[in-house]
């Protein structure tokens, strides 16, 4: 039974290091300087990205 559950551990892990493996690294991210409903540029600096999976949307920040 323990070696179960360490062989199932070992698989998540693996897993998620292909996970890890496989994400693209953008380059730079996108800086945002207007917004809609907002007049003039923002009076802060605000980037955006996100991150893709085998062409699926993994994430994003902001």
């Amino acid at each position: 039974m323990a070696n179960d559950h360490v062989s199932s551990v070992l698989k998540s892990l693996f897993l998620l290091l292909l996970v890890f493996l496989s994400q693209h690294h953008a380059d730079s991210a996108s800086i945002v300087e207007f917004l809609p409903g907002f007049e003039g540029p923002l009076p802060f600096e605000l980037e955006t990205g996100r991150w893709m999976i085998n062409n699926q949307l993994a994430g994003y920040y902001s």
